[in-house]
């Protein structure tokens, strides 16, 4: 059986990421890594991190969207104006715009300056898949209504649903997520360990990018791999 290898919410550590690819000795030819979503904001190196999860998608790799690309791409070219500073504060985009070489206090919703490399960007984030599912489990950043087909899950499910997918998942296939931490899925907030939920559910963002650990699971033996 081919291991999976997943993570999730790397959020511009591009440092941690290689070394946890390291750690989990992965090697494209064998394994199945799947990336679980944002891969922006917060940490100092968003731009090297999309060009190796662009780089390990050329080599097979699952490379799903999270709701901070969604996010990022809606400040661009959505029409409201308050996106543009509610990804640039709140979601930290202005590292995310420093690691391409842009001052974010330079910018505005009426400018928005872009490289080569961010437009590239920005097209490929547009073409991300939103889940992926094999015959025992789902891969997917935040989510999903088990009450419905996967594929009639609304994007704003699989990207940002919460509590109401933590406490009343009943489904028979394990799911495994990101963008909920788990020091709130464990209410406890000095523990970034992964969380294996009683309902088959698996969150995998360590809250790394706010000062917690970066981990990779690996399935179905799940084993956790982290820094």
């Amino acid at each position: 059986m081919t291991r999976i290898l997943a993570i999730s919410d790397i959020h511009g550590q591009y440092d941690e990421l290689t070394c946890l690819l390291e750690l989990a000795h992965y090697n494209a030819d064998r394994d199945q890594l799947i990336l679980c979503g944002d891969y922006v904001d917060r940490g100092p190196k968003s731009k090297e991190v999309v060009e190796l999860a662009q780089q390990l998608e050329r080599q097979g790799a699952i490379v799903l969207c999270g709701n901070h690309e969604a996010i990022m791409y809606d400040a661009f070219y959505g029409s409201y104006e308050g996106m543009w500073y509610h990804w640039l504060d709140t979601c930290r985009g202005d590292a995310t715009l420093r690691s391409y070489g842009i001052d974010p206090h330079k910018t505005s919703p009426h400018h928005k300056p872009r490289t080569k490399a961010l437009t590239n960007t920005l097209q490929w984030m547009h073409t991300l898949p939103l889940y992926y599912e094999t015959d025992d489990a789902i891969f997917v950043h935040a989510g999903v209504n088990d009450k419905l087909p996967l594929h009639k899950n609304s994007k704003r499910t699989l990207l940002w649903v919460r509590d109401d997918f933590h406490d009343n998942y009943r489904g028979k296939k394990h799911v495994i997520f990101g963008h909920t931490t788990t020091p709130r899925l464990h209410r406890d907030p000095h523990n970034s360990s992964v969380y294996f939920g009683d309902n088959r559910i698996i969150g995998i963002d360590g809250a790394s990018s706010l000062g917690g650990q970066l981990h990779c699971l690996e399935y179905p033996s799940l084993h956790v791999y982290s820094v």
